[in-house]
């Protein structure tokens, strides 16, 4: 198979990986924010991960489908799922149930959407300039990936004015347009990924090592930690071979089925998890860790097949 290929078939499999990642970070609601706690530190390059896939298949969409076409689908792939989870969310928090809605967040009409989640508005945003960005990479390929790092970056180092640090949504915006060269390399890669050899690509992935070190050991230069998903982006592609290396590990393990659920369901497991962590973890105090952990595990899932068939029925409907 080809390097694209590989990624094709794997996709499902790598997102899973990336999601169950994400997952784990947030659990420093349950077990801290120490150094001995390797998940928190390392679990949120599951985002990039699950942002360098979800370009390299937006590409592959745009490649076989009219922008149009390309727009609806996102449409009906994320807008059902942010509204029932969403109104839900802010039902309870206007019956006086907080647990799912932080006490600090005013704004219940961006709850109902989900736009109070700052991955739903980034990768809307993604969603709107994928169309260009994939034309601009397909003409000038790196150049232009260049391009978007370095917009990127002056967008990070430049001072903002004071009501970006009051409106949410555009602080929030922010933080979609530090992570966006991860979407980008994904969308790059998608049209030149074959043009580099297999042992190249895996070589890429032992940057990640070193990124992991400065990670935790090295000391912040000139903000270095804040701006570090530039650099894991690089090595997204020879971890994501590793990944695809691995699958008959993971097939003997059994985990291929679990990850394939993590994979398919990214976006509801998303929109719940980090929820009802949080309500665990305020409402339910006297529950150590260990506990309440699984306890929250089993509620995500709980909520996401209830979720899945709630939607599943609305559409059915509707058709």
């Amino acid at each position: 198979m080809s390097n694209k290929e590989i990624i094709s078939y794997n996709r499902t499999l790598i997102m899973g990986i990336a999601m169950f990642s994400i997952m784990m970070f947030h659990q420093m609601w349950f077990f801290g924010h120490g150094i001995d706690n390797l998940f928190y530190y390392y679990g949120s390059w599951g985002v990039d991960f699950f942002l360098f896939v979800s370009g390299f298949g937006i590409a592959h969409s745009l490649k076989k489908h009219k922008v149009i076409t390309f727009y609806n689908n996102r449409i009906k792939r994320i807008v059902p799922y942010c509204l029932v989870f969403g109104v839900a969310r802010a039902l309870l928090y206007h019956n006086g149930i907080h647990g799912f809605v932080p006490k600090w967040y005013p704004h219940i009409g961006l709850v109902a959407c989900c736009l109070d989640l700052w991955y739903i508005e980034a990768i809307i945003f993604y969603y709107l300039v994928s169309p260009v960005m994939n034309r601009g990479l397909q003409k000038m390929g790196g150049y232009f990936l260049v391009l978007i790092i370095l917009v990127s970056l002056l967008y990070s180092w430049l001072p903002k004015p004071d009501f970006f640090t009051h409106w949410h949504l555009l602080k929030r915006f922010a933080w979609a347009v530090t992570r966006l060269p991860v979407f980008a390399f994904g969308l790059y890669m998608y049209h030149y990924m074959d043009n580099y050899p297999q042992k190249q690509l895996k070589y890429s992935g032992l940057l990640l090592i070193f990124l992991a070190m400065i990670q935790v050991k090295a000391p912040d230069w000139i903000g270095l930690k804040t701006y570090i998903s530039f650099f894991v982006c690089f090595s997204v592609p020879g971890i994501c071979m590793a990944i695809a290396d691995s699958r008959p590990v993971i097939e003997r393990l059994k985990l291929v089925p679990l990850l394939y659920w993590l994979g398919k369901n990214s976006l509801l497991i998303y929109l719940c998890h980090e929820f009802v962590y949080w309500s665990i973890f305020n409402h339910l105090t006297m529950l150590p860790g260990l506990v309440s952990f699984p306890l929250a595990i089993t509620i995500v899932y709980i909520l996401v097949t209830i979720t899945n068939k709630v939607v599943n029925n609305l559409l059915y409907r509707f058709r």
